[in-house]
This record gives C-alpha cells, sequence and structure tokens, in this order.
C-alpha cells in the first residue's frame, strides 16, 4: 500500500470505530441503568390452615374415601382365605401330624405372606395419594394467594401459620415444627391475606 493511501485507510477505520462505539454506548448505558423501582407491599397467609381446610372438603375426601373402599374390597378376600386356613389347622387338633397337617400350615403360611404383601402395598398406595392430594391442594391454596395479591397489589406474599387455638407442643420435635412453622413475627392485620383464600376457594 501507498503511503499517499494510508492517511486516508486510517481514517476508514477511525470513523468505522467512532461509528461501532456510538451504537453501543447507547445500550452499554441502558444495562447499566437501575431496574424500575417497584413499591415494596407485604402480605401473608396461613397456607397450611388453607390447605388442611381443603383437603377436609368433600373435593379431596372422597378421593381418600374410594381409594380406602378400593383397598377393603381387596383385602377382604385375603383375610377369609386367611381365616379359613387357620380353622383348617385348628380343626385338626393340636397334635396333628404328617402331610395334611403339614400342608395347612403352608396355605395359612402363604395366605399370611400374600396379605402383608398385599396390604404393604396398598398402604404405599394409599399414602402416595395422600401426598398428592396434599399438594394439590397446596398448589390451589398458593395460585388463588398469588392471584390475590396481584390483584391488590402486593409485590410479596410470605406463608404464616395461624396458632391461635393450636394445642402446646408436648414434644421436643412438636415445639421445634411450631417454631419453624412461623416464620413472620409481627405483620399488620390488614395485611393477612388468609380470610380472601379461604373465601376464593370457597372455605370460609
Amino acid at each position: 500500500m501507498s503511503s499517499s493511501n494510508q492517511p486516508i485507510v486510517v481514517g476508514i477505520l477511525c470513523a468505522s470505530i467512532a461509528l461501532a462505539v456510538g451504537s453501543t454506548l447507547p445500550t452499554l448505558a441502558r444495562q447499566g441503568e437501575p431496574a424500575p423501582k417497584t413499591e415494596i407491599r407485604i402480605a401473608y397467609v396461613d397456607v397450611f390452615g388453607a390447605t388442611l381446610k381443603l383437603m377436609e372438603t368433600d373435593r379431596f375426601t372422597s378421593r381418600m374415601r374410594e381409594a380406602s373402599e378400593k383397598a377393603r374390597a381387596e383385602i377382604e378376600p385375603l383375610e377369609k382365605k386367611l381365616d379359613e386356613a387357620a380353622d383348617r389347622i385348628r380343626s385338626m387338633g393340636p397334635d396333628a401330624r404328617g402331610p395334611e397337617a403339614e400342608d395347612a400350615a403352608r396355605a395359612f403360611q402363604r395366605a399370611q405372606r400374600e396379605i402383608r404383601e398385599v396390604a404393604a402395598r396398598l398402604d404405599q398406595e394409599t399414602n402416595r395419594l395422600a401426598a398428592t392430594i396434599n399438594m394439590e391442594a397446596y398448589e390451589q391454596v398458593v395460585a388463588s394467594a398469588d392471584a390475590i395479591a396481584e390483584k391488590k397489589g402486593y409485590s410479596h406474599v410470605f406463608v404464616q401459620r395461624t396458632l391461635e387455638g393450636v394445642a402446646a407442643p408436648d414434644s421436643m420435635l412438636a415445639a421445634l415444627q411450631r417454631q419453624l412453622a412461623r416464620p413472620v413475627i409481627r405483620a399488620p392485620k390488614g395485611d393477612d391475606l388468609t380470610p380472601d383464600v379461604l373465601a376464593d376457594l370457597k372455605l370460609d
């Protein structure tokens, strides 16, 4: 490149750099700007109490009742089978020996094992259903609280546990649970959204 063209090239490069920097400065300035300030308004909700009330409604208890009836229908024939096996052993008397007595004993043991296995499976299924129902109720309460808070202009909602009318703890574990269940120490009554949530979920 000739020396006479060098000033032109340098000038073009400088102009390009200036344009690039100029176009990015507003973006950098915007990125460095603080986020718009939002008014902080804090509410609280007794989520545990509302969830418990919701789980006591027919919407949820009917599902547990149906599961219990289904489990009872499955376990009753096995109980009958076990009783029959026990009656067979008793009818032989305490001194029974031989192949028939051994067969009766094996039948009783099989019936015992079968009822234990089925009962354990049904217990797991019942616990799983109870946990599912609890989470469904909890999520409905949280969604209700969130919608009400949005409508009333609250920016934050804390979980609260109402202790009015609750019996004193009778163990160390219960005492610790009581302490951990009440994170909000002081708050105005007007910021308690629990009544609104109960009304929204038709629990009042």
